[in-house]
């Protein structure tokens, strides 16, 4: 059992190191507070939380994810925004759900409340696989986005705040 879980760790890592090294590929990301304090209406849809975002000019709503490592989008709302994929890449995303196969992309331009994010890398999957038994969801906003700012979360109103991080301390 062990050289079993030692190899599907190796294909894992692997998979990983190739999805880095093409994310470092991509122009770097670019992060501006247009507002040092900013408060967003969120929706509960079933237990997710719903933020609505710019992508590239275009309204959509993606649900707050901290435990996903990037951004990730549904293949239609990626054409419908027109976000650029890596040509000839394809990624083995592992989710809570399974494996599901992904294409690497790139925003230009995500806005969420008062923060602009430039280059923003995502990872787009097909519809089918966003959907849930009730309704589907535009994607999800992951890590990538998540760690340039603050957030503040008020369950209770599903107001959102999102502040500008102080700088670090080290």
């Amino acid at each position: 059992i062990l050289a079993d879980s030692n190899e599907v760790l190796s294909e894992v890592d692997a998979r990983a190191r190739g999805l880095a090294k093409q994310m470092r590929k991509m122009p770097q990301q670019e992060h501006e507070f247009r507002e040092p304090l900013v408060q967003i209406q969120a929706e509960n849809r079933m237990g997710l939380l719903l933020l609505p975002v710019q992508i590239n000019g275009r309204t959509r709503s993606l649900a707050l994810a901290t435990g996903a490592d990037v951004t990730v989008l549904s293949s239609d709302v990626a054409d419908l925004c027109g976000v650029e994929l890596v040509p000839n890449y394809t990624y083995k995303a592992r989710t809570a759900n399974g494996h599901l196969a992904s294409q690497l992309g790139r925003i230009d331009r995500l806005d969420v409340g008062g923060l602009t994010i430039r280059s923003h890398p995502a990872m787009v999957v097909p519809q089918r696989d966003m959907l849930t038994p009730r309704f589907s969801i535009d994607g999800v906003l992951g890590i990538t986005a998540i760690r340039a700012m603050d957030i503040e979360i008020d369950y209770n109103s599903l107001m959102i705040t999102i502040r500008k991080p102080e700088p670090r301390k080290d």
